[in-house]
């Protein structure tokens, strides 16, 4: 378990802003780290904790969270309102768990190297629902205001274009070291859905690596 830290530490609480936690932590027990309201760095690389572990820390803005062996993401966004980098590199994250993500408003930097992925969900920028059912507020909520993704190291091909076309606000974009062999025509996705996409033939451009 991760505990408080030291009693000696706590009367500097409210200036304290990094917090580091040491290898092979498993737990994080919130109520040991309430008076740490304006934590905003927070590096807990290298242990077995989970994203929802850090929903006790309101202030927080970068989270390196790499190689802590998470399979899947339980969070509830609401908590999390503030943070802009977040680091996932070298977990085994699935597919469909980075849709959970897709609610953290403020985040701008997501690393995702090293996770070994063969795709992303086609929908990783837009809803599910039916836009014409959805309300302005739930359109907006995906990745809106993400600008740099790091998804080098990963097992992803040319189809990954399509999952990211919706992006609107995507900067920096880092694909090395996958399985990307061609630039698929981007402007044929327009106005198409999903599942549209994932039926029709790749468009080319005559872009390779």
């Amino acid at each position: 378990e991760c505990l408080p830290l030291a009693n000696s530490f706590l009367i500097f609480s409210s200036r304290i802003i990094f917090l580091k936690f040491y290898s092979l932590c498993v737990q994080v027990k919130p109520e040991g780290f309430q008076v740490f309201e304006n934590i905003a760095y927070i590096d807990a690389s290298i242990n077995s904790l989970s994203l929802g572990s850090f929903s006790c820390f309101p202030s927080l803005r970068e989270l390196n969270l790499s190689l802590n062996r998470i399979q899947n993401l339980d969070l509830d966004s609401a908590d999390f309102h503030h943070l802009q980098v977040l680091n996932l590199s070298y977990n085994s994250l699935s597919p469909e768990s980075l849709i959970s993500l897709s609610g953290l408003s403020s985040l701008k930097v997501l690393h995702l190297t090293g996770n070994d992925l063969h795709h992303l969900p086609p929908n990783l920028a837009s809803s599910d629902q039916d836009p014409t059912e959805m309300s302005s507020e739930q359109e907006r909520k995906h990745f809106e205001s993400l600008e740099v993704l790091i998804l080098d190291d990963n097992k992803l091909s040319s189809v990954v274009f399509y999952s990211l076309v919706n992006l609107k606000r995507l900067k920096h974009l880092n694909l090395q070291k996958n399985l990307i062999c061609e630039i698929p025509c981007l402007q044929m996705t327009r106005g198409l859905t999903p599942e549209q996409i994932s039926d029709e033939e790749e468009g080319k451009c005559g872009l390779h690596n």
